[in-house]
This record gives structure tokens, sequence and C-alpha cells, in this order.
């Protein structure tokens, strides 16, 4: 059996998270025996109950980020030792630059969650997010596989001058919570969501990356009275700005944290993502599970989803041309076929798909 050791900054509830808890849902107990190494202090929100309940081994080393830049090494290498992996799956910039610090003897693999040469720049500023890029470039060095959570990033990463390859596998979706019901009145009801209105959700952290104001902006604009937007985050820089952009409006709902996120998708009628930038976007896969249709900012990374007849797209940062597809799916809102976007994920980007491909990725590495 294969001992294989995820290490990531916390089980925050959040995309790289739930990547490796979809992932590990799926492992084969015969052939794998999963184990988690947190660098930091689990958060209130916090997947770690989750984890245990699959018989998932959670440690953590409980640093601080400035305590991982000064004693994070030695700590980081001693519970390595101690806990002997076969493989170390790595999930962000932290530990992938702490894994690549492991001895030859552990086979290293990363997943990249994003275009971190864009991304950290957007995040993290210009100067401080280079650095980081460069660190993240060169720790990857050391890794045996470097896999991106979609074919659009692996191609973007892969057309440099970086000297290293990137692999891909899809993310997926847990077909098990998100999928589509026919009763959406008694659902808004639970959820205390109007029941005679055309809700569009909104889903992800508030930070620049994730452009909310321009959604936001953009309803206090709109003429139509039977609009709803519930926006699902409890994260990010921008949150309370997004508040007091929307002001007293009566149809904007903000949920903060919530558990509930495949009921509020069930629940609405479309999704909305205004990102700048995405490695693969899970929510909004998740949506199409649940049979929403889904207006989109033009990125490569949707490009699968061109010829889906469940997806709208508008220019990046444009609020008139979202505003167009808003207005576009209000007139054509009967045309749009559920089931398509559900067989669409179930076919291509299920989580069962995706652990049984990152299974055989870990079977290919026992030479590695």
């Amino acid at each position: 059996m294969l001992k294989i050791l995820y290490t990531i900054s916390t089980l925050q509830r959040s995309g790289p998270s739930l990547v490796v808890y979809n992932l590990v849902q799926g492992l084969d107990r015969k052939k794998f025996v999963p184990m988690v190494l947190t660098l930091s202090k689990e958060p209130k929100v916090s997947l770690k109950k989750d984890f245990e309940k699959l018989r998932v081994e959670v440690c953590s080393l409980a640093l601080s980020r400035i305590g991982g830049l000064l004693v994070g090494v030695p700590k980081f290498l001693a519970m390595v030792k101690k806990l002997c992996p076969d493989i170390i799956h790595a999930q962000g910039f932290r530990d992938i630059c702490l894994t690549a610090l492991a001895g030859k003897k552990y086979t290293k693999i990363a997943t990249i969650h994003c275009d971190f040469r864009l991304d950290y720049r957007l995040k993290y500023g210009a100067v401080f997010g280079s650095l980081m890029a460069w660190l993240q470039w060169r720790a990857l060095r050391r890794f045996s596989k470097r896999v991106c959570v979609s074919r659009t990033l692996s191609a973007a990463l892969n057309n440099n001058a970086y000297g290293i390859s990137f692999d891909y596998i899809e993310n997926g979706v847990d077909m098990r919570l998100f999928y589509p019901v026919s009763d959406k009145k008694t659902l808004r009801k639970e959820l205390g969501l109007p029941e005679d209105k055309i809700i569009f959700i909104w889903a992800g952290s508030f930070i620049k990356m994730k452009n909310p104001m321009l959604l936001v902006r953009l309803i206090k604009n709109l003429t139509e009275k039977n609009l709803f937007f519930v926006f699902c985050g409890a994260r990010g820089a921008l949150l309370q700005k997004a508040r007091q952009e929307a002001g007293a409006l009566k149809n904007v709902l903000f949920t903060g944290y919530t558990e509930h996120i495949a009921q509020y998708m069930q629940a609405s009628d479309c999704y909305i993502s205004t990102s700048v930038s995405e490695g693969f976007h899970l929510a909004a896969y998740e949506a199409l599970a649940c049979g929403l249709p889904v207006i989109l900012t033009k990125l490569d990374v949707y490009r699968e989803m061109e010829d889906l007849g469940q997806a709208l797209f508008f220019p990046n940062g444009d609020g008139e041309g979202l505003r167009g597809q808003i207005s576009y799916f209000l007139q054509h809102q009967e045309s749009f076929a559920p089931r398509q976007g559900e067989c669409f994920v179930k076919e291509k980007f299920s989580s069962d798909a995706m652990s049984k491909r990152y299974q055989q990725f870990y079977e290919g590495m026992r030479s590695v």
C-alpha cells in the first residue's frame, strides 16, 4: 500500500481543501493510505472533521505565517520523517516550498490550482507577488510531477521558458452534493429566499481576482424589479466594500460563510462569475451540475463550455457585456436545458473521475 501525505496550509473550506477532500473520498483504501499535514492552526470553518470521518489522520504544525518562515522547515521535515510517506502531495505556495526541501527519498507531486505568475501579482501586489511566483517556480523544479487542475492552465504554464513540464488532471465536482432539484420553491422557503423572484448566485472569495464589485455595481443600475442576487462567501478584502456598495438594496443577500452552498445553487436560476482569472473555477462546474445556466467571463479556462448551451460569456471586466448576457438569459430562460449541464459535468468533471485519474497517477509514480 502506498502512503500519501497531503500537505496544505489549512483545511479551511475553500477550493484546494475541497479538491483534496474529493480526491481522498474516492481513494481505494486497499491500495492507498491517505494522511494530511496542515501548516497552520485550523480556522473555525474547517474540513478537519470531514476528513476524520473518512478515517484520515490529520496532523498540524500549528505555525503562524511568520513562525513558518522562522522555524517551519525543521518542524516540517521532522514531521515528514515521522509519517514516512511514499508520496508527498503538496497543494499551495507554502507547502510546495517546504516539500521541495524534503529529501530525494520522497516522491513529490504538486497540484497547481492557479496561474501563479498572474494570480500572485493580483493578490499580493506586483513586487511581492512576482517574488512568490519565482520562489514557487524554483521549488517546483524539485518535484517529480506538477499537475494542473485544468488542461488550459497546463497549456499556459507549459508555454514558457521555465524548463519544467506541467501535466493536468481536471478538478471534479461531488455529484452526491451538487445535482438539480425539482422543487425550488420549498428549498427557497427553507433558505429564506424569495419564492417569486429570478435568483442569480455568485460564489467565491471577495478578492480582486474574483472581481465581485463588477456585479455589485451593475445590480444598482438594473431596472428589472423581479431579480434577486445571492453572494456566497465570507472571505476577502472586498467583502465589506461590496456590502457598503450594495447599501440598502433589498434584492441582494450576502450569506457570509455557509455550509449550504449546494442548496443555494439548487434554489437559484442562474450562476454568475466575474473572475478576471481562474485555474479551474470549481463553483462554475458545481452550478452546472445543479442544472443552472452560467454567465461567465470569457476566459480560456472555460473553452470546453463554449459549445455548451448552458453557458453564456461576456468580455473580461465588461459590465455592459454582463448586463447584456443577463438580459439574454431573462429573455430566453425557458430555452436552457438543466440536464445538459449536469450530464456534461458528470461525464467529464466528477470528483470520482478526478480521484481515479490521481490514483492512476500515483501508481505510475512508484518507480519515479
